[in-house]
């Protein structure tokens, strides 16, 4: 038998699938918790807490547990995937995901988890004041935390083994997952022991004073503008949630005329996020564990917009994301990304859409994935390392030499130095390239973390929402089978050869082969085969991670 626990409420419940016989009685300190067995053998149990639901005083802190009760735990052990949704960070975009396609791709050998965390205000509203009056910041990220370390203490009486804990997100959910890697300066609390994520997202991440207008403006349209902090706070938490959702909407970063797309978003509070992520990488400051990081080939396509017809509009759009561009570096891009002609144009939409969808898709999606590939490929076991300097546009050879547990630079033009350090982790990079006709037409390539279709199945994400050529029988069917083995071989072994099905190619790590960057490609009908990094994606990554810090990304 199988297990699973599946999300079923707003706030504070997650959800998992166990592969073997468990019994569906499971009894936690705090309750007793009756599973449903499925015809297909998986068990779920529906809306467990993980802590109290954050209404009251607990409006805009962080969670607490839930109230305690007696009971009974029992100990079987199975590896754990915990699944991060997505969402801008101002949604929760994956709500209905069911891990059963994965555990029966496991042969029923893993446990699945997924969870809600906040979103929007109630998760990410932040203040500079840092008296008790004030809501804690990046609560969304310690919603995420508790859900951890709810795992570490209760998934073995599910059958899971704490020690055993690979993560898994996509769009914000890597990126959440990329703060969890450098989250307290990169301070490892042993909550889990791997990650393979779908596109890593790095949007603005403002200081807690820069986020300040932000919650000046909610408080004002919720009526509940003062100059005591305290009141201010307390007149949020008095309001019911749908008084305050009515004025839950996108405002422009300071100068700039429209809204970006997400406005909530993680900050700079010094405590859970010390860092910009590029800087935290660049500084060796996350945690040492095994990582697939990958992109889709047309990230971008689904945020842009398609009327985009100039230059001028291109750089509107971008400016709107990430407001501290300058003109100096909006050239710089424009130059790197011209309007493409003919073919390269989509097949509806205009040639400029395409434009700003390849610059958006490498700036906030791929560049960062192959930022955080480097990153993690960079750490070594011996005393020095001479790699190709993939964040460099000359391509110069660096070498780095290691000693007390720090590292530093030797040669080499790159802006962006990686650190390096004894490791045991290995580094997987891919990249997604499977076309179905229908998105094709419609002009999106291959759209934003669309793999997540057939990571999870068809079947398994909400009806409707997976390519057609994805089902039984179509074009596509054949990468479902093929990329869930190498997802599952990874979670249960740390490296997703083990069990990848006969005949995919062999997913070497990322400077496996002569110093290259290289990384497995997903291709159409289920095909496979490692590819170096393009020299000009190198570049042109190379130029956007070495402004990425100065962007606040």
């Amino acid at each position: 038998m199988l297990s699973s626990i599946c999300r079923a409420f707003l706030y504070y419940t997650l959800c998992a699938q166990l592969a073997y016989a468990v019994d569906p009685l499971v009894k936690l300190p705090y309750s007793e918790f009756a599973g449903t067995v499925q015809s297909n053998g998986i068990t779920q149990w529906l809306g467990i807490p993980f802590a109290a639901p954050p209404i009251g005083e607990l409006r805009f802190a962080p969670p607490s547990d839930p109230p305690i009760k007696t009971g009974v735990q029992q100990a079987d052990k199975l590896p754990v995937f915990i699944f991060f949704q997505g969402g801008g960070f101002n949604s929760n975009a994956n709500p209905n995901l069911n891990g059963a396609g994965l555990i029966e791709a496991s042969g029923h050998n893993i446990i699945v988890v997924t969870f809600n965390y906040r979103v929007g205000p109630w998760g990410f509203l932040a203040s500079s004041g840092s008296s008790s009056g004030q809501p804690t910041a990046n609560n969304g990220l310690r919603d995420q935390r508790k859900a951890l370390e709810w795992v570490q203490k209760y998934i073995s009486s599910f059958g899971g083994d704490p020690n055993h804990v690979v993560l898994g997100g996509d769009s914000a959910g890597a990126a959440s997952i990329s703060l969890h890697l450098t989250a307290y300066g990169g301070r490892n609390d042993n909550l889990f022991h791997a990650a393979a994520v779908e596109s890593v997202s790095f949007a603005t991440v403002l200081t807690t004073k820069e986020a300040q207008y932000q919650y000046d403006n909610f408080t004002r349209a919720g009526g509940c503008s003062d100059s005591d902090a305290a009141k201010s706070l307390s007149c949020l938490r008095s309001k019911t949630a749908q008084q305050l959702q009515a004025q839950n909407f996108n405002i422009p970063y300071p100068g700039q005329a429209k809204a970006p797309l997400y406005m909530f978003a993680p900050t700079l509070d010094g405590d859970f996020v010390t860092d910009l992520t590029y800087t935290a990488f660049e500084k060796g400051k996350f945690i040492d564990v095994p990582v697939i990081f990958g992109a889709d080939t047309n990230d971008g396509t689904g945020f842009t917009p398609k009327d985009t017809s100039s230059q001028e509009q291109s750089n509107a759009f971008l400016t709107q994301q990430f407001p501290y561009l300058t003109a100096s570096q909006l050239s710089e891009i424009d130059r790197l990304y011209p309007v493409p002609t003919g073919n390269d144009c989509p097949a509806s939409g205009t040639c400029w859409w395409r434009q700003v969808s390849n610059a958006y898709g490498e700036l906030r999606y791929m560049c960062p994935s192959l930022y955080i590939s480097s990153a993690y490929a960079n750490l070594t076991t011996t005393s020095s390392n001479t790699k190709k300097d993939t964040t460099s546009n000359s391509i110069k050879a660096v070498t780095y030499f290691v000693g007390g547990g720090s590292a530093r630079r030797h040669a080499g033009s790159a802006s962006n130095s990686l650190s390096t350090r004894a490791t045991k982790s290995a580094s997987y990079a891919y990249r997604y390239n499977v076309e179905d006709p229908d998105q094709i037409a419609a002009g999106l390539g291959v759209p934003h973390t669309v793999e997540l279709n057939a990571i999870f199945g068809p079947d398994n994400v909400p009806a409707g929402s997976a390519p057609a050529s994805y089902y039984p029988g179509k074009s596509n069917a054949n990468v479902v089978p093929v990329i869930q083995a190498y997802w599952t071989s990874f979670i249960r072994t740390f490296d997703p050869n083990t069990h990848k099905l006969s005949g995919s190619a062999t997913w070497e790590t990322y400077y496996s082969k002569s110093g290259e960057p290289q990384r497995i490609l997903f291709n159409t009908g289920g095909k496979t085969d490692m590819e170096s990094v393009d020299k000009g994606q190198r570049v042109r990554c190379a130029y956007l991670q070495s402004i990425g810090a100065s962007i606040k990304q």
